[in-house]
């Protein structure tokens, strides 16, 4: 679209919610967003940007967590592949050299795509996680 300095668009963040945000700068190839009623700031490459909330809402993708034992296995951005194992009633993922493990997925919450793109590193006060993005519509309430 050609975006220039106090354009306004939207994005998404990695649970898939949208953000209204205004163009404050362009760094080499990505821009830098900054979030509406907030001093925060992103930035994003041009295909990450739409022009409508309706727009943004149309590419929201599945995002999984594995439970992970080194969050230092991977990077985000890195994109990792998936094997699916079968149980008697469901399905669950490992990740490639099994850096982590899903949890439990019924037939018709399986992955459509076997590579997923690491968005997110985390930890609770029991596990860590990696939360993966894949290329397809999300699960009407993600895991």
């Amino acid at each position: 679209m050609g975006y220039i300095k106090g354009d306004f668009c939207y994005i998404l963040n990695i649970e898939n919610q949208v953000f209204k945000t205004t163009v404050v700068n362009k760094e080499g190839e990505q821009f830098q967003l900054q979030l509406a009623d907030s001093d925060e700031t992103v930035l994003r490459n041009e295909d990450e940007m739409f022009s409508s909330e309706e727009e943004a809402s149309q590419h929201r993708k599945r995002i999984m967590n594995f439970t992970a034992e080194n969050l230092n296995c991977c990077k985000i951005g890195d994109i990792l592949e998936v094997e699916e194992y079968h149980l008697p009633s469901d399905y669950w993922y490992m990740l490639e050299h099994a850096y982590g493990a899903s949890t439990n997925y019924k037939n018709r919450e399986r992955l459509q795509n076997r590579k997923g793109k690491v968005v997110k590193k985390w930890k609770d006060d029991r596990f860590k996680y990696l939360t993966l993005q894949f290329d397809e519509p999300p699960l009407e309430s993600n895991k």
